[in-house]
């Protein structure tokens, strides 16, 4: 396809994104009460909304260190993680697929870069996005959920969900076997580029790690906020962390929300509801909710920035694949 059309695609999908996330802050319609909170800590929202733009950008450099083990080339990093931060815009277009098929621009850019490459670079991170966040939840909140487990009585819903989940093992393995034999070279290709990725598993496991603890410490930075109390840092931080992961991730995984829109919040409001109104729960998860969306916008506004100043003049700058892990 012609690049001059892909170009006028992605622009006409980027504005579709930003048509969506107005949509959505306009929808929040926040009252006085957040009002004044928000405005009684402007500066450090501000810079909140740095640190949350800084986190993408992190995790666009992360997926350019996968994309570059993958496929053993040194692809641009200001170039990669621009179309990174660019497509993770595209998460609030209702789908959940449209910011993966934006990533495809990097194919586009690297002519020695498969499609099929971003694509396994992409499962890549899912799997290790998902795993690290249920990890930090289960190091950080175990207790606490178990506790919440047993008041709402969800033994049988968790049952449920390990039963898919066992039943889905053997059959993927027969899913698998089919495939092989009708296309083995694609399968074997494919798990040569998986195996390369494995050597670099916890590199990728901890930087990933502190990601989703530092998410959980900007959600308790906001929530102590609207509490008004230390008790929440003193008592419930580490669960809070832990609890806002496993948020994250189920909100990842549900089907259609875009950008885990109302899954998240709803998760915060029912593990919580013991130890804080539900006014509180919910004012500070839709203003942590904001600040988000304008730390994704502050990632590609920045990134935009650089790309701008200095693609023209200084093509594969900062080429290496190794220069961070």
């Amino acid at each position: 396809m012609n690049k001059k059309i892909l170009k006028i695609i992605g622009t006409l999908l980027m504005i579709i994104s930003f048509i969506f996330i107005i949509k959505k802050i306009i929808k929040y319609d926040l009252g006085a009460f957040q009002f004044s909170i928000i405005q009684n800590h402007i500066i450090k929202y501000s810079f909140l909304c740095i640190a949350l733009g800084g986190i993408i950008i992190i995790s666009g450099i992360l997926f350019r260190q996968i994309v570059c083990v993958i496929s053993n080339v040194k692809v641009s990093k200001k170039q990669t993680t621009y179309t990174y931060c660019k497509a993770n815009l595209y998460k609030y277009i209702p789908s959940n697929v449209v910011q993966y098929i934006g990533r495809n621009q990097i194919a586009l850019d690297n002519n020695q870069v498969s499609h099929q490459q971003v694509i396994v670079a992409t499962i890549v991170e899912i799997v290790f996005l998902v795993t690290t966040s249920l990890l930090v939840a289960l190091c950080f909140a175990y207790q606490y959920g178990n506790e919440i487990i047993i008041k709402y009585d969800l033994q049988n819903t968790l049952w449920i969900i390990g039963g898919i989940a066992v039943i889905s093992i053997p059959l993927s393995i027969i899913l698998i076997l089919q495939l092989k034999r009708k296309h083995k070279s694609y399968l074997q290709n494919l798990y040569e580029q998986f195996k390369k990725i494995i050597y670099k598993i916890p590199i990728f496991v901890f930087f990933y790690f502190i990601v989703y603890i530092l998410n959980g410490l900007f959600f308790l930075v906001v929530l102590s906020d609207f509490c008004g109390e230390n008790i929440v840092i003193s008592q419930l931080g580490k669960e809070v962390i832990g609890l806002y992961a496993l948020s994250w991730v189920l909100g990842y995984i549900t089907p259609g929300a875009p950008g885990g829109l109302g899954i998240r919040e709803s998760i915060m409001c029912l593990f919580l509801a013991d130890d804080f109104t539900e006014n509180v729960i919910l004012s500070a998860v839709l203003v942590h909710r904001l600040l988000t969306i304008l730390g994704d916008i502050v990632a590609f506004i920045i990134l935009f920035l650089i790309s701008k100043k200095i693609w023209k003049g200084k093509k594969n700058d900062f080429n290496d694949c190794n220069t961070y892990l």
